[in-house]
């Protein structure tokens, strides 16, 4: 946080700094940080936000970043995973499974390794 503190400009350091921020319970001043410097889309936003996010049990917000990520990047195979693996981590295994089923109706290539991923889901419900 003291990094920030000495130059605000730099927005991965903000990033950071809202992660503190989020961890400590200070949710107006991380979420301040974070429009300040990501104001389009948090899709950048350094990986530590997302789990202060979800170490703190803030789900959505996982959601949406995860979801940034995977407009901005065009949908690719590997946003889409990283959303299925995340949904599963939160116990959301019909909406994992949805989106590998997405996967696969978007990239047809990938049937053979969905039935893999589909398999691991099921780790997830035990």
């Amino acid at each position: 946080y003291e990094a920030y503190t000495l130059d605000t400009s730099f927005a991965q350091v903000a990033g950071y700094a809202a992660g503190g921020d989020i961890l400590a319970g200070r949710m107006k001043e991380a979420e301040a940080l974070l429009k300040q410097h990501f104001p389009l889309s948090r899709a950048d936003v350094p990986q530590i936000v997302l789990i202060a996010y979800q170490n703190t049990g803030h789900q959505q917000e996982v959601i949406d970043i995860l979801r940034d990520r995977m407009q901005a990047s065009g949908g690719t195979i590997e946003s889409r995973l990283q959303m299925a693996s995340t949904l599963a981590q939160l116990g959301r295994i019909a909406d994992a499974r949805k989106e590998i089923m997405d996967i696969v109706a978007l990239y047809p290539n990938t049937y053979d390794a969905s039935i893999e991923w589909l398999k691991q889901l099921d780790t997830f419900q035990k």
